[in-house]
């Protein structure tokens, strides 16, 4: 089952939980709906975003998503007392053709 649930801290963390046996757009479209819910809040012209297309090879792959974890994870634990800020990362295979 896809759940977001949010924990409490200086910054709030969402997480999400999908299920093998579930449909996994649930789970993708409750992030991405949160962010636009965000953003249309904040305005679209408030946002910094990027998209990019990558070649990469399973072990790149692998430190790409784990370094983004590792970076994010590092400014979670610094609990800073600045303004608060909202951040949202997808990273999936690219099917279009190259």
């Amino acid at each position: 089952m896809a759940t977001a649930t949010q924990r409490r801290s200086p910054a709030q963390c969402w997480t999400l939980s999908i299920g093998e046996s579930e449909d996994p757009r649930t789970g993708a479209s409750t992030l991405v709906e949160a962010f636009v819910q965000d953003a249309t809040r904040v305005g679209f012209g408030n946002v910094d975003g990027t998209r990019m297309g990558l070649r990469l090879t399973p072990d790149e792959h692998e430190e790409l998503a784990r370094r983004m974890f590792e970076l994010v994870e590092e400014f979670r634990l610094r609990r800073s007392t600045g303004a608060p800020w909202s951040l949202f990362i997808g990273l999936h295979p690219d099917d279009r053709p190259v």
